[in-house]
């Protein structure tokens, strides 16, 4: 999954691509040796202190923006990252997610005003507090088949079903 999420994204115009890992550093980068990996030791604190790892470990000075893409979204495109990074240079807002059939989350861009505020996540919650917090300034775009992700046997099952 993460050699087919790391080409979709490289297939993309989002430009730089970094790939954060923790349990499984040594296989990613042996499968993606190409890829600019972020090695977080304290993976097991969870995804938002990985979130927060990254931040401080990219070249923020040169990036209007990141999106934070989830390994696992077995239906992500190029296409969605490109509508995605198309609607946050047309938006003033700060943040643009993706609209699934229910409900909303990532890939998300976040604007750079906020990279201090994902340095600073900790736990196990992603960025949603921040999502949470600056609602208001919220867009999305259409992802019908984002909340479809491959984190059990289960859901590989469900997949094979579709």
């Amino acid at each position: 999954m993460i050699q087919y999420i790391h080409q979709e994204c490289i297939k993309s115009e989002l430009g730089y691509v970094y790939v954060a890992t923790g349990a499984y550093h040594d296989a990613i980068s042996n499968e993606i040796p190409e890829a600019h990996l972020i090695y977080n030791a304290n993976w097991t604190d969870g995804m938002a202190s990985t979130i927060s790892f990254a931040m401080k470990n990219i070249n923020q000075e040169i990036l209007d923006g990141v999106i934070i893409i989830l390994s696992d979204q077995v239906f992500l495109t190029s296409d969605t990252l490109n509508r995605l990074a198309q609607k946050a240079t047309n938006e003033t807002n700060q943040i643009v997610n993706c609209k699934y059939q229910k409900g909303l989350g990532p890939p998300t861009y976040f604007h750079k005003s906020l990279f201090s505020e994902l340095e600073k996540l900790s736990g196990d919650e992603g960025a949603k507090s921040i999502v949470k917090k600056y609602s208001t300034s919220l867009t999305s775009i259409n992802f019908p088949k984002g909340d479809i992700d491959l984190d059990t046997t289960i859901d590989i099952k469900i997949l094979d079903e579709l």
